[in-house]
């Protein structure tokens, strides 16, 4: 997997993108990273606001702690700090 790194934006405004078919709403930085690795190629992506349920605070506090370890063991980091 690809890990990506990206700048979160406004997480007050998302826009709803499909995911192993269930829509979920990401920020509007986060789908124009996806946008733009989807155009270079066919990557399976480690995002944080995909991977951990952003929405359960256990769950958060379990992972966090492990996000080095996801970015040691990614084939690649790619770093998204917007389109400009």
């Amino acid at each position: 997997y690809v890990e990506l790194s990206y700048n979160w934006g406004d997480p007050t405004v998302t826009i709803n993108i499909k995911v192993n078919g269930k829509e979920i709403g990401v920020t509007v930085s986060l789908e124009a990273a996806l946008q733009r690795l989807r155009a270079a190629g066919s990557y399976v992506v480690w995002a944080d606001a995909l991977c951990i349920n952003q929405m359960d605070k256990q769950e958060k506090s379990l992972q966090i702690p492990r996000i080095g370890a996801v970015f040691r063991k990614a084939y690649g980091v790619a770093i998204w700090l917007g389109d400009e």
